[in-house]
């Protein structure tokens, strides 16, 4: 019915699907989502829509912890994503009974620049602080072909990285990880490709980068002493190719204040394809919640 909140079943999912890539690139993120989960490489985020078989809007909801081991980091706080076309629409799921609740904090992940306007209005008339609540972010894609393969240089052996042995080390270079981010890194390396570069003389993993569940590779990093080298470059275009193996477009999210990796993915190949923003809502001193204004 329409208006109603609707929990998408496991059959209805290429219904949404057909719904949400309509509006690509602005609903990539919940796209994204659904289609992980259509293939089988994520399990256990709950959709709900305003308004079935009529969509119009979506959101994520509780991940349920029967299905993935990770499930706190994104219920404690909630990281959600929400989709509309329509500004009535999103902030009638906002509101919506039961579905979030709005005296505690709500992270939203990159959601398309014009719902934020919505957010951020539903947000303040609950009391939220807008003060650096928002930051935005750069969506860039790349295609079979775009990235070519790069060589490993001598001295260096490249692998996938192991969720029991390697989560420590991606968590210890994570500056602004949230609480229970280890289990989300050792869920994700268990499910998602991954690259690590490792120096063959001293065994140490310099650089990394892993597959998310959002359509997009991420948690770039490589060791100060071995910087200015093109060793990110070497390991997104390893990772890149993991991809396009398997028939499947990469995708980026990179804050538009990060204009060095803009620049590097962009000599790499990789295109501009929309825009989104990364929201959180809070209420009080942003002193309070530092912990998650710097999320992402």
């Amino acid at each position: 019915m329409d208006g109603c909140l609707h929990h998408v079943t496991t059959d209805e999912l290429p219904d949404l699907r057909d719904w949400l890539v309509q509006y690509l690139p602005d609903s990539f993120k919940i796209y994204s989502v659904v289609k992980e989960t259509i293939n089988g490489r994520w399990q256990g985020t709950s959709l709900l829509t305003l308004g079935w078989p009529n969509i119009l809007a979506v959101g994520e909801g509780p991940t349920s912890s029967q299905d993935i081991e990770c499930a706190q980091y994104f219920n404690d706080p909630p990281l959600v994503s929400v989709f509309s076309p329509s500004h009535d629409h999103l902030k009638q799921l906002l509101t919506a009974p039961g579905y979030l609740d709005w005296t505690k904090p709500i992270l939203f992940h990159f959601v398309c620049t014009r719902n934020t306007t919505t957010i951020q209005e539903v947000s303040e008339s609950r009391g939220g602080n807008p003060q650096r609540a928002y930051r935005h972010g750069i969506k860039l894609i790349a295609k079979s072909g775009d990235i070519p393969l790069l060589p490993v240089p001598d001295g260096f052996e490249a692998r996938a990285l192991d969720p029991d042995t390697h989560t420590d080390l991606i968590l210890s270079r994570w500056h602004h990880a949230r609480k229970n981010a280890d289990l989300y890194i050792r869920e994700t390396l268990r499910r998602f490709p991954s690259v690590g570069l490792f120096d063959k003389r001293s065994g140490m993993c310099v650089a990394h980068e892993m597959g998310t569940k959002n359509g997009t590779i991420g948690r770039l990093y490589v060791h100060e002493d071995y910087r200015r080298r093109g060793l990110g470059k070497l390991t997104t275009s390893l990772l890149a190719n993991q991809y396009f193996s398997q028939g499947l477009d990469v995708a980026i999210l990179v804050f538009a204040t990060n204009t060095l990796s803009l620049d590097m993915h962009s000599r790499m190949g990789f295109k501009v394809d929309g825009d989104g923003d990364f929201y959180t809502h809070y209420i009080g001193n942003p002193e309070d919640h530092e912990d998650i204004l710097n999320f992402g």
